[in-house]
């Protein structure tokens, strides 16, 4: 599986970086790489368990059928398997919104300290109602609370994706040194193709 490959050769990198620069921002790129492999992995290991992958797919989503068959008998439930996709669908916007204000040089995000606190409330209110005890008590009897559940997540993730997503590319157009602006265009890039990626899961 090429995406894999590439997400673990970012973490990797982003491991790097977090070592070597000790910044808020190498830490926020790798919580980004992190969460984008936790939800690929988990959605891997949902199809292998769950079966019905044809043998021509196989090779591009494990590799080989020996790997595939480790992974589906991987000792992990159900529970435990949803919670590891959530946990990596719900920190990607976080760390992406987190990374996107870090960036900004705009007068009123970088005065507002209290940004960052406020934009990891809806993540840790998604992460708690989606623990698996907490979500089986709520839709147990009141089935539709599953539903206005994803609708909240699916929004306070979209406006993050489309705030994040502004002040980057305002950020971009307003630097006017040529040499910084390369330097941002390279992280837009790499931040809008892994976005892209994280959407056509989500």
């Amino acid at each position: 599986n090429m995406l894999i490959l590439l997400v673990f050769v970012l973490v990797i990198i982003a491991i790097w970086m977090a070592v070597v620069k000790k910044t808020k921002e190498s830490g926020y790129l790798l919580g980004l790489c992190l969460s984008l492999m936790l939800e690929i992995c988990g959605i891997l290991i949902f199809f292998a368990k769950k079966g019905g992958v044809s043998s021509e797919l196989i090779p591009l989503f494990y590799f080989s059928k020996k790997v595939k068959t480790e992974v589906q008998y991987l000792m992990i439930t159900l529970n435990q398997l949803g919670y590891l996709v959530v946990l990596g669908r719900t920190l990607f916007p976080f760390f992406l919104a987190e990374l996107a204000i870090s960036y900004s040089m705009i007068n009123w995000v970088r005065k507002n300290k209290w940004l960052p606190l406020i934009i990891a409330v809806f993540p840790f209110i998604s992460l708690l109602l989606y623990h698996p005890g907490i979500y089986r008590v709520m839709t147990l009897r009141e089935t539709e609370n599953s539903l206005y559940l994803n609708v909240f997540v699916m929004t306070w993730m979209t406006c993050y994706i489309i705030l994040s997503l502004f002040l980057l590319f305002y950020e971009h157009y307003a630097i006017s040194f040529i040499f910084l602006k390369k330097q941002l265009r390279y992280i837009v890039i790499c931040l809008v193709s892994l976005t892209r990626s994280e959407e056509r899961r989500v």
